[in-house]
């Protein structure tokens, strides 16, 4: 790195590695979830029965389009996220506190979506919580570090 003009702030090391992972992680998970739910949604999927059945599914209906209209949005906010990061844009830091406060607060109305639908029961119903439980926890943890750590600091500052 001496010869590339970069000081030793440049590097991304340390709890950083584990970061640029989770971001790769969620924007492919992100990306495969998508492309599954399109895959129901089309003539012959396992969804497309309630896509067209009148107002008996219309909450639900609601859900899914929210859900895509979420996820599509994470998507574009990780990726734009993830070039901040090999950047080593002084943004990153806002965008990420912004990203996982915005990931835990899309699952609350995720759940909240899911109970108006009725489809907040048995499995789902603990997957769900689970996954608001989760959200909630990496969103503080994840805080706390980007917010409260010298080295991420030290290491955003262009």
């Amino acid at each position: 790195m001496a010869g590339s003009g970069l000081g030793s702030h440049a590097r991304l090391t340390g709890w950083l590695i584990p970061l640029q992972i989770l971001l790769w992680w969620m924007l492919i998970g992100t990306l495969l979830y998508v492309g599954g739910t399109v895959m129901r949604l089309m003539p012959g999927g396992t969804y497309a029965s309630r896509m067209y059945s009148g107002d008996a599914y219309a909450a639900w209906r609601f859900m899914i389009q929210f859900d895509l209209a979420a996820n599509s949005l994470l998507i574009v906010s990780i990726a734009i996220l993830l070039v901040q990061l090999y950047k080593r844009k002084r943004r990153f830091r806002a965008g990420a506190v912004v990203l996982l406060i915005a990931i835990f607060a899309v699952s609350l109305v995720a759940l909240g979506i899911a109970y108006d639908a009725g489809e907040l029961h048995g499995t789902t119903a603990a997957q769900l919580l689970f996954k608001v439980i989760q959200n909630g926890l990496l969103a503080v943890a994840g805080t706390l570090y980007i917010v409260r750590s010298k080295r991420v600091k030290r290491t955003f500052v262009l």
